[in-house]
């Protein structure tokens, strides 16, 4: 009997245009759905998204193609909802100064996998914002899994630099780095952990981030089985890993 070897549960992968062209797809997804995109190279000025799915569950995978997408205006560029996992591959995602929020949330119920060619940078929170996170923040039941890239130049003028995983969230790393990232106020330059949040670090690089490497507050769970921390600073204490009650 013959058979077809080309047969694959590999998505077809449609191209678009933009990333906000991207997240206006998501939305009319029919549950169970596979989608991949192909963005062209170049760059992108976009105002703050929704990954967001209202039959859900569906998986979108996302090849930036080296494109570039700055945010031109306070807000997450990217909030990955409930019912939503986001693939994300070679694309650069560039916050703003002064901004209010972290540049990629995953919200309940959400999953982001961030993989080889992604770089997440250039979010400033201002102090007053009171916000955790510039980088990426994994609210609660959030997932979210760093398979490659970077997270770097992000900062926070409360606490957590690069990643803020809250509570019930859950953040992997597999690979990847998160380097020169701030926090200018009690600490988290490279990961922040808090209140029952989960932090599991399989491998990749926390260096030189600025407010130390990972902090861990408010019974939050830090595990380390493979992967390098160093270089980082702290002006206090807690330069490398800090667990601490508050």
């Amino acid at each position: 009997m013959d058979t077809d070897d080309s047969v694959t549960d590999d998505p077809v992968v449609e191209e678009k245009p933009s990333l906000e062209d991207v997240l206006s797809a998501i939305s009319g997804l029919k549950a169970g759905e596979n989608k991949a995109y192909l963005l062209p190279a170049g760059e992108e000025p976009m105002s703050p998204g929704k990954a967001a799915n209202s039959e859900g569950p569906v998986t979108v995978t996302i090849d930036g193609g080296g494109r570039v997408v700055t945010l031109d205006s306070a807000g997450s560029l990217v909030t990955v909802e409930n019912n939503v996992t986001l693939v994300l591959k070679n694309i650069t995602l560039r916050g703003r100064d002064n901004n209010q929020a972290a540049l990629v949330r995953v919200d309940t119920g959400g999953t982001l996998e961030m993989g080889t060619g992604v770089l997440i940078t250039a979010n400033r929170l201002e102090y007053s914002s009171g916000m955790y996170g510039g980088g990426v923040y994994v609210a609660i039941g959030g997932t979210f899994t760093m398979n490659g890239g970077e997270i770097s130049g992000n900062s926070a003028g409360t606490r957590a630099g690069g990643v803020y995983v809250a509570k019930g969230g859950i953040f992997t790393m597999t690979n990847g780095k998160i380097s020169g990232n701030s926090a200018d106020f009690r600490g988290g330059g490279g990961v922040l952990v808090t209140e029952g949040g989960a932090f599991n670090m399989e491998g990749g690089e926390i260096s030189d981030n600025s407010g130390g490497g990972v902090l861990v507050v408010e019974r939050g769970i830090f595990t380390m089985t493979n992967g390098k921390i160093s270089g980082n600073s702290a002006e206090s204490y807690g330069g490398g890993v800090l667990v601490a009650d508050a």
